[in-house]
């Protein structure tokens, strides 16, 4: 008996799941979405095709109805666009920004964030940038040095109008008085020495640009961006020091750095009792560039540059006098040092002359 019961539940069971089965064969199938809109599509373009009017026929004079072909030739176009679109081939809109006028773009320059922005590409901003490209920030220079040719350039005073083109025309200078005052001494004896200012000018000009140049190419290796212009520093904002560049040209730009380092540098005093001319009154970029040596040379001030402004242009043959207030010749070195250079460029010919004012 209860094996004849469990035969019974079986084979009620195994009709149970036939019926289902046959429930979800007879069930109808949901179609895509596709298959709908091709569907519609044949269906309505074979009723255009029967209800409306070919061309011919419109040739012809017969008016009544629309053009079938027409309205055909619109539907292929729509299908084919949906289509594309459902496949994401379709062409996709652009969004187009309406342009700011160009008064709002003035007072709302574009800016830019920085770890480090430094102002001035002289010996203490250069080298400054370069240190903080090397420890990985984002690191910008500002440099609004120019030439006498109006072509930029880094290094500021020291590498333009100081330091170096000063070295190169001292070098040239002792070259020119060894040959003239010294060799003799060694049983060497030469005649005839002249000078070519010209060609130590140019050699002066060589140095300088390989030296200034070569700023350019660290920068890049260390990624620092450089910018030739000028800079002036705005308010903070979230957080963020501000500083508005403007290039040479006057394009502006406001930079955002989390740090900002000012090494603007120096430049010469234009004194009220001698304003330069760059004439008679030079300041010493003038005097790194003299075309011949001045017969007469007077020099306000015993600093560094002026003392060896002074040293190369008296070995060539000027008279230089050296006018210092101070009563101590180079009061910023170390006077042990500074007394034997006093005596050393005493020997040169300059007239160095301490404790003297100019009023007039």
């Amino acid at each position: 008996a209860d094996v004849a019961v469990d035969v019974d539940c079986a084979v009620r069971l195994r009709e149970r799941k036939v019926q289902e089965s046959l429930q979800l064969v007879d069930r109808p199938l949901r179609k895509p979405r596709w298959y709908c809109v091709v569907r519609w599509y044949c269906v309505g373009r074979d009723f255009i095709l029967r209800s409306g009017v070919d061309a011919a026929s419109r040739a012809a004079g017969l008016t009544a109805g629309f053009e079938s072909g027409a309205v055909c030739r619109a539907l292929d176009v729509w299908i084919v666009r949906a289509g594309l679109r459902c496949f994401g081939l379709g062409r996709q809109q652009r969004r187009v920004k309406s342009p700011q006028p160009k008064q709002l773009r003035d007072e709302q320059p574009m800016s830019e964030q920085f770890d480090v922005v430094v102002i001035g590409g002289g010996t203490g901003g250069y080298p400054a940038a370069i240190r903080a490209g090397q420890l990985g920030m984002k690191v910008a220079c500002i440099n609004a040095w120019l030439n006498r040719d109006g072509k930029p350039a880094y290094g500021g005073t020291c590498l333009n109008a100081g330091c170096i083109p000063s070295k190169a025309l001292l070098e040239s200078s002792e070259m020119f008085h060894k040959a003239t005052h010294e060799l003799a001494t060694h049983g060497v004896k030469v005649s005839g020495v002249t000078m070519d200012i010209a060609a130590m000018q140019t050699r002066k000009g060589k140095i300088t640009a390989s030296l200034t140049g070569g700023i350019g190419a660290l920068f890049k290796a260390n990624g620092v961006i450089g910018m030739e212009g000028f800079a002036k520093l705005l308010g903070p904002k979230n957080g963020l020091g501000q500083v508005e560049y403007t290039s040479h040209s006057g394009e502006k730009k406001v930079l955002e750095a989390k740090h900002i380092i000012v090494a603007t540098g120096s430049e010469p005093v234009n004194l009220k009792i001698a304003a330069f001319d760059h004439e008679r009154i030079c300041d010493s970029w003038d005097a790194l560039d003299f075309t011949e040596p001045p017969a007469r040379l007077g020099i306000i001030g015993a600093g560094v540059i002026g003392v060896e402004l002074g040293s190369v242009w008296a070995r060539l043959g000027s008279k230089v006098t050296i006018l210092e207030a101070l009563p101590t010749f180079l009061p910023m070195v170390d006077q042990t040092i500074a007394k034997d250079a006093q005596r050393q460029f005493t020997k040169q010919g300059l007239d160095i002359r301490l404790g003297a004012k100019v009023s007039a």
